[in-house]
């Protein structure tokens, strides 16, 4: 009788045990669907072209092959024309280019678009923003990037956004 009730208690105790064992792995199993699926999410959520307005600078545009001069306050010409390109003699609004870039979202690309051909894009801004290098490529494919290794982000509405830079390229330089 002894022999028995030694025997149930073993049992008793071990299958407590295995509850327990089962119910921690499925809990820790959902915790990391969970942290997995929220990598993921971040990763591919809606992010805005440029984050920042204030600590920001655009130091080259190009437009159709041609630098485009940029300037803060019409007085302070920082962006002179590069060698590899020829200037177009015109200027554009630093401050208008912000607050149409800022208006923009943009999401991680699958794809890899490096090397890329020169002759497909339209539109290129190299901005500096928080200290970091950004560049903005535009034509038949629309996309941004910080450096090659770390991917792209294709831009969302990227036929307004390049119709509103042209717009004010060809309208509102001066």
């Amino acid at each position: 009788m002894v022999m028995v009730n030694i025997i149930n208690i073993f049992l008793i105790d071990r299958g407590v045990i295995l509850k327990r064992k089962k119910v921690l792995f499925t809990v820790s199993g959902m915790i990391l669907v969970f942290l997995i699926l929220g990598i993921v999410v971040q990763m591919y959520a809606p992010k805005p072209v440029i984050s920042e307005t204030k600590n920001i600078s655009i130091w080259k545009v190009v437009y159709d092959g041609a630098a485009i001069s940029v300037n803060e306050d019409k007085k302070n010409f920082y962006t002179i024309p590069s060698g590899d390109h020829n200037w177009s003699g015109t200027s554009v609004d630093e401050n208008k280019l912000i607050d149409i870039l800022s208006k923009y979202s943009s999401k991680k690309a699958l794809r890899n678009y490096f090397p890329y051909e020169s002759d497909k894009i339209d539109i290129e801004i190299y901005i500096v923003e928080n200290h970091k290098p950004k560049h903005i490529l535009l034509g038949e494919f629309a996309i941004w990037y910080e450096s090659a290794d770390k991917g792209a982000y294709y831009i969302l509405n990227a036929q307004e956004l390049i119709d509103e830079l042209k717009n004010i390229i060809e309208k509102d330089s001066y």
